[in-house]
C-alpha cells in the first residue's frame, strides 16, 4: 500500500501561480503519471510527477495540487462539521484524501457553473418594497 506521505515524497511540489492548468493543459504537458487509481468504471485519480492531481468522475474532471491537501473539513446537512486532521490521511491509502478533494472541487465547480446561469427572483421580489420606498424618497423628497 502506497501512503499519501510516501506519494508526497515521490513527486515535486506543484508550482501554481494563480490557477492550475486545465485538464487539457495537464494532459498535454508531457509530465508522466506517477500513480493512478481506478475507483470505478467512471472514476479515477492520477497523480503526475509535477505534483498535480487529475480527478475524473463521469464526464467531469478537475486538476489540483497534491501537497496542499491537508486537513479535511467534513460538512454535511445531515451531520455536524468535523475537522479531520492531515495526520490521519498521511499513513492511509494515498487516494483517500485526494478523492475527497476531487469531489469537493467538482461540486464547487458545478455550483459556480449553475450560479453564473441562475438569477434569484425571490431576492429581487423581496426587495420591491424597499426599492419602491427609496424611489419615492428620491423622486418625491417631501414625502
Amino acid at each position: 500500500m502506497l501512503t499519501l506521505k510516501e506519494l508526497r515524497n515521490m513527486v515535486e511540489e506543484a508550482e501554481v501561480q494563480e490557477r492550475v492548468p486545465s485538464v487539457r493543459g495537464l494532459l498535454e504537458s508531457g509530465d508522466p503519471i506517477v500513480v493512478k487509481e481506478v475507483l470505478s468504471e467512471q472514476t479515477e485519480i492520477s497523480v503526475y510527477s509535477n505534483g498535480l492531481v487529475l480527478y475524473r468522475a463521469g464526464n467531469r474532471a478537475t486538476v489540483f495540487p497534491l501537497h496542499p491537501c491537508g486537513d479535511y473539513i467534513y460538512d454535511s446537512a445531515m451531520a455536524h462539521i468535523e475537522n479531520i486532521k492531515a495526520d490521519f490521511f498521511e499513513n492511509e491509502n494515498w487516494y483517500i484524501r485526494l478523492l475527497l478533494e476531487g469531489e469537493d472541487r467538482l461540486a464547487k465547480n458545478q455550483d459556480v457553473r449553475i450560479g453564473k446561469k441562475t438569477i434569484s427572483y425571490s431576492c429581487i421580489a423581496e426587495d420591491w418594497d424597499v426599492l419602491a420606498m427609496l424611489y419615492r424618497k428620491v423622486s418625491y423628497p417631501d414625502i
